[in-house]
């Protein structure tokens, strides 16, 4: 476990923007990931979370649990999302926590249909929380492509 935590780590460490939001790996235990990012660099003019960090806190969690979870059954593939909808229920006015889920029925099928094709689509839910408040939800379709 500890080395699929570094893996992501190294992942994010990629990505400009998580790194000047400040992301962080808070947990992940297979079927969950969870991060965690501060208010100030994420700020808005309103004293709020910008639209934009949630939303890529949303998207971030779900790719990365996606791509740990394919990592782990041995998988190489790039995963994107393709389509996603976000409901704002209230505005984020300290650190914000994403948390993906993924069920193992629908992963499942996804390995399945990778082993049949060479791209595949999953979906899943994913939610912001700040100060134990839900604040957003997002509903995310991912498009897998393996790579060889």
């Amino acid at each position: 476990m500890k080395s699929t935590l570094q893996t992501l780590k190294a992942l994010f460490a990629a990505i400009k923007p998580a790194q000047t939001m400040q992301i962080r790996v808070a947990g992940y235990s297979g079927d969950r990931l969870e991060l965690t990012a501060p208010l100030a660099p994420n700020i808005n003019d309103k004293g709020s979370a910008f639209a934009g960090s949630i939303s890529s806190m949303l998207v971030l969690a779900g790719w990365g649990l996606i791509t740990l979870r394919l990592r782990e059954a041995g998988i190489q593939a790039d995963v994107v999302v393709s389509k996603s909808e976000t409901e704002y229920k209230r505005p984020v006015r300290a650190d914000m926590r994403s948390i993906a889920e993924i069920n193992a029925k629908p992963f499942d099928q996804l390995i399945e249909e990778l082993s049949e094709n060479q791209r595949a689509s999953i979906q899943i839910a994913i939610t912001l929380r700040s100060t134990g408040q839900l604040c957003a939800s997002m509903a995310a379709q991912y498009v897998v492509s393996k790579v060889h």
